[in-house]
């Protein structure tokens, strides 16, 4: 049986979101999942860790509009088979 170690339940996306850097540069890239405490994004354009970043995205479902904005930092990153998957802890004071 596997263990998961993780606080807090990760919620599939597979959505296009926004992410900007410190000095505004947008980029977007597809979210795989996120939970309260971070998200997992999936791009050919690999950002560093220890990048600070600030992501938004639309959680609603289709046709409705909840826009969320979270500052993190990139705390893993990963080629996984043909792009890569990094990993963005949310800081507490979103």
């Amino acid at each position: 049986m596997i263990t998961e170690k993780r606080r807090h339940r990760r919620i599939p996306f597979g959505r296009p979101v926004s992410v900007s850097n410190f000095s505004g540069e947008k980029t977007t890239m597809k979210a795989v999942d996120f939970s309260l405490e971070g998200v997992c994004f999936a791009s050919d354009n690999p950002k560093t860790v220890g990048d600070i970043l600030t992501v938004t995205m639309n959680i609603a479902p289709a046709g409705k509009v909840k826009v969320i904005q979270a500052k993190g930092e990139i705390v893993y990153r990963y080629y996984d088979e043909h792009e890569y998957l990094m990993g963005m802890r949310f800081y507490q004071d979103n």
